[in-house]
């Protein structure tokens, strides 16, 4: 009996080191990604790549995703996905259209959890921080 616990234990030890080989190997779901892709980040060269005259329509194009809430969290007053510029409140995505893209360093995603986290209530859809030079 103390054989054949040992036996399955060993075996099932084995099968558990197997599959974190297998998903640790390059290509894979399980596989981090490559540096410059992290898709909660929009670098300036991402933005170099886009012709856009303001930030709205840049984000757009890069992770439009971004620019709309995941589902309604109120019929009543549903949460709007808050815009920062430089640590400041600025508004909704719509205050994105103010931004020229030259002036911006990065643009982060934050989902919901993260936003609240970082700027409290009101932050159920999440929200886009915006880095520019004059910062």
């Amino acid at each position: 009996m103390r054989s054949i616990l040992a036996t399955l234990i060993r075996a099932s030890l084995a099968a558990s080191a197997l599959s974190v080989c297998a998903c640790s190997s390059a290509g894979t779901p399980g596989a981090a990604k490559a540096p410059g892709t992290d898709q909660t980040l929009i670098t300036r060269a991402d933005l170099d790549k886009v012709n856009a005259t303001n930030l709205y329509d840049a984000v757009q194009s890069l992770r439009g995703n971004w620019l709309r809430p995941r589902a309604a969290d109120s019929f009543e007053k549903p949460s709007v996905i808050q815009v920062y510029q430089d640590n400041v409140r600025i508004g909704g995505v719509t205050e994105l259209r103010a931004i020229p893209p030259r002036i911006v360093v990065s643009v982060r995603w934050y989902d919901p959890i993260q936003a609240t986290a970082r700027w409290g209530v009101d932050h159920g859809a999440g929200a886009i921080f915006v880095v520019t030079a004059g910062r």
